[in-house]
């Protein structure tokens, strides 16, 4: 039986997979998941697999968490900060991240659709959008549904 070369190929070939998201990726949708209650190191160093999203599937172990909101940062995403004292502990102090305003969410999840878009993802449904953004305060007049 011949077969032409063109079917071998194909029929040989790995499927093809879906890149993973990066980790200042999964950084900006952890952040955009906890809305303004923020996140710290502690929080991402959980076992086994660090911090959870509960509005998409995620989730990030790292130790670096202040690199990738810097990271996040430079892309024109304001993020605030705060230090907070750590009970028990002899570190003393942890700073918590959170994105500031609705604006900003709102920036984040464009950039987080970019991200999804250019790896051949779907960008978020929104549904998920719209739990993102109601976790951020806004103006009423800003505010489409």
């Amino acid at each position: 039986m011949n077969i032409p070369m063109a079917d071998c190929q194909n029929f040989f070939s790995p499927p093809t997979t879906l890149k993973p998201p990066s980790r200042i990726e999964k950084a900006l949708l952890i952040l955009l998941d906890t809305g303004m209650r923020g996140l710290t190191v502690f929080d991402t160093l959980k076992y086994p697999r660090g911090y959870e999203c509960h509005h998409i599937p995620c989730s990030l172990w790292t130790h670096c968490l202040s690199s990738y909101v810097s990271s996040i940062q430079a892309k024109d995403i304001q993020i605030d900060r705060r230090r907070e004292p750590i009970a028990n502990t002899r570190h003393g102090r942890q700073t918590r991240y959170w994105i500031k305003d609705h604006e900003s969410a709102m920036r984040a999840i464009a950039l987080c659709n970019h991200y999804r878009k250019k790896r051949g993802e779907e960008p978020l449904q929104p549904a998920q959008v719209l739990l993102i953004l109601r976790q951020f305060p806004a103006d009423q007049d800003t505010i489409r549904e």
